[in-house]
């Protein structure tokens, strides 16, 4: 159960890091094998979208 505390420790951590460069983790969920991290809205499309995308700059 250490590991998944330690998780738990990190995804808190994240949920409360604001940078505005970065998507916010507003909250996330975990029961049994289940896990769930829930982001917030990009306005452009999806974060995999801005990140695999080819022909286009940043």
């Amino acid at each position: 159960m250490k590991n998944l505390s330690s998780r738990q420790g990190e995804v808190n951590y994240l949920c409360q890091f604001h940078h505005p460069n970065l998507v916010k983790l507003i909250g996330y969920y975990l029961e049994d094998d289940h896990r769930l991290l829930d982001y917030e809205f990009l306005q452009r499309g999806s974060l995999e979208n801005h990140l695999f995308r080819t022909g286009s700059c940043f």
